[in-house]
Formats: C-alpha cells, sequence, structure tokens
C-alpha cells in the first residue's frame, strides 16, 4: 500500500499543471493502479515501473495525446499565473518597504521634536 501511495504521489508531483483534464486522468489512473494493487498485494516500485511506466513517461505519454493549443494554453495560463503572483510579491514588498521607512522617518521627527529637558527660569520680582 505504502509502495502505491508513493509511485501515485510521484505521479501526480510530475505533472507541470494540473487542473481538471490532469485531475480526471489522474483519478483514472489511481484506480487502474488500485486494481493492479488488489491483483498483487506485494508489488513494488520497480513492478509499477514496469507495468504502467516511470512518472515522467506517464506525463509525457499524457501530454503529448492531448490537443497542442489547448496544451499551450494551460501552460500560458500557469505562467501568467505565476507572474501575477510574483509581481503582486515583489509589490506587496516594495509597500511594506516604504511604509516601513516613512514610519521610521516619523518616529525620528518626533524625536526630534520632541522636548527632552526643560529650563526653567524664576524672575524674582522686587
Amino acid at each position: 500500500m505504502n509502495t502505491t501511495k508513493k509511485y501515485l504521489r510521484n505521479v501526480r508531483s510530475s505533472f507541470p499543471v494540473f487542473r481538471k483534464a490532469e485531475r480526471r486522468f489522474f483519478d483514472e489512473f489511481r484506480s487502474a493502479v488500485g486494481e493492479y494493487e488488489s491483483l498483487y498485494p506485494d508489488c513494488s516500485m520497480s513492478d509499477l515501473d514496469k507495468r504502467f511506466g516511470t512518472p515522467k513517461e506517464i506525463v509525457i505519454d499524457y501530454f503529448n495525446n492531448m490537443d497542442s493549443e489547448k496544451y499551450l494554453s494551460t501552460m500560458r495560463k500557469s505562467l501568467y499565473i505565476k507572474m501575477g503572483t510574483v509581481i503582486a510579491l515583489v509589490l506587496f514588498i516594495i509597500f511594506f518597504f516604504l511604509q516601513t521607512c516613512l514610519l521610521f522617518q516619523s518616529r525620528n521627527k518626533f524625536e526630534e521634536n520632541m522636548i527632552k529637558t526643560e529650563k526653567i527660569t524664576i524672575i524674582q520680582k522686587e
């Protein structure tokens, strides 16, 4: 059982994107591996590699059988999402840095303008 879970985890992590179509394929693949495991409960990782192929081969076969235009649009969307996330993260870091600088400057101005000592002069009238 542990061998098949590890094998399925390796297959799933080999996909560059994991969307609805890939999830559907992976669910069917998981059921096929489960049937194989029920027939051969003591199967090893090499047995699974011989029967179904290595995780890399499985993903390559999946994308070879996929429509190339659909694959390219999926990869483009994935790239745009990653780029958007990186840009948003960089903008957040810049914003946070600027906020910290402004806060530090206002703190320094406050300390400069703060009265640190008072000099009291008593004038006596005669």
